[in-house]
């Protein structure tokens, strides 16, 4: 073995050890992943408009990463993504697979539109739209569970029978395949938390732009987010899915119910031993996965946006399914991966502008969420392994 060997050995053995460091590891693993995320439109710069000096792009690139209006927008991406992928953790950990979860969104989001338009009322139109999901989820759950049919199959059927659905129903309702623009008072607007008379000013003591004449922690602060500002420029609907990421992994991992849930995905005919109802477990975690599937179409069209479209989910449930297994069938993972998306999605929106003699075309920016997608799916976060009795038919004869 030659020197220069030994010393990658022992250089990639003290990497190891960093990665495996319980905070300072995944920050590492982020930023890596983040500067190959970084270099890939850099070389497609080169191709498409030539070289570019590499110390400006970095700077202006993770001047971009790190900005607060970026992660604003970020938030406002991942959370219709970040909704549907929490509820398709928890029908994947009781063993049954989803693949309808962007048709669930899509009806959601059009469940959502016309009944604000109808009623006005943003909350009543969320709710028909959870409900909505929740039929859809309850009918994933009679073909799947109940008479055994093959679960992509059907995911596949709830997919194309939204597709039809809304386009029909678009036809009868608006005589298009969009909705009319909805009052500002039918949708949920953004909270401006910090203008609020007496929470703003108590806000302000924890934003970082309070602090940044502060000798040393000034200058680090204006690096970084400002994640209160962030979050008080949100719609509710944000700040509730925010609120739901501890309640759910409470609810799958620290509670009877979860760990039931979790039991019968690895082994069904143990868990209907040990007295557990399987297939009221498995509807149960089916129509809570359309709930939120249906609840994050309706953030989509009348939280971030103000109308219904055909194609305005545009792949997000299947990006939730991606989610979800990046992060590892755990609901604190699954949201941590739908941010890692949702900010490659609003990044789609800003590289052009925001670096200097930038100009690759749009399609090929668009295709870096995917890129994310396939680093982070090959290995490099760590191996997913998925529930072992997943997409199989529980069959009590088989006890």
């Amino acid at each position: 073995m030659t020197i220069n060997n030994l010393k990658e050995l022992q250089l990639k053995s003290k990497l190891g050890k960093l990665l495996k460091i319980p905070v300072i590891g995944p920050i590492l693993k982020l930023m890596i992943i983040l500067e190959v995320i970084v270099l890939f439109p850099y070389i497609l710069n080169i191709f498409f408009y030539g070289v570019i000096y590499p110390i400006p792009y970095h700077r202006q690139m993770w001047s971009l990463l790190l900005s607060t209006f970026v992660f604003e927008q970020t938030l406002r991406a991942a959370i219709p993504i970040l909704l549907t992928a929490m509820g398709g953790t928890f029908n994947e950990r009781a063993g049954v697979i989803n693949i309808g979860l962007e048709g669930i969104m899509l009806v959601g989001a059009w469940v959502g539109v016309y009944t604000a338009i109808i009623t006005g009322d943003p909350w009543f139109a969320a709710l028909m739209a959870m409900i909505a999901g929740g039929i859809l989820g309850l009918i994933h759950g009679i073909l799947s569970i109940t008479f055994k049919a093959e679960q992509i199959t059907v995911g596949v059927a709830i997919n194309l029978f939204a597709l039809g659905l809304v386009k029909v129903l678009s036809e009868l309702v608006w005589q298009a395949q969009y909705s009319p623009q909805l009052d500002p008072e039918y949708k949920f607007q953004r909270l401006y938390l910090l203008k609020k008379p007496i929470l703003g000013n108590i806000l302000k003591y924890f934003t970082f732009s309070n602090y940044y004449t502060v000798p040393v922690i000034g200058p680090f602060l204006m690096k970084l987010p400002d994640i209160v500002t962030a979050l008080s420029n949100q719609h509710i609907l944000i700040l509730i899915a925010l609120g739901l990421i501890p309640i759910l992994h409470i609810l799958l991992f620290k509670t009877s119910i979860g760990l039931r849930i979790r039991v019968i995905g690895e082994n069904p005919q143990a868990a209907a031993t040990a007295g557990i109802a399987v297939k009221r477990y498995q509807f149960f975690a089916v129509i809570l996965s359309g709930v939120l599937a249906g609840l994050g179409g309706a953030t989509l069209s009348i939280g971030n946006n103000s109308s219904f479209k055909e194609n305005m989910i545009g792949g997000r449930g299947f990006i939730a399914i991606a989610a979800l297994i990046f992060g590892n069938w755990t609901i604190i993972g699954a949201a941590t991966a739908s941010l890692f998306f949702g900010l490659f999605i609003a990044l789609n929106i800003n590289f052009n502008s925001a670096v200097d003699h930038f100009y690759v075309p749009k399609p090929f920016i668009q295709m870096i969420p995917y890129l994310a997608t396939i680093f982070a799916l090959s290995g490099f976060i760590g191996k997913s392994r998925p529930p072992k009795s997943i997409g199989k038919p529980y069959d009590p004869s088989e006890d």
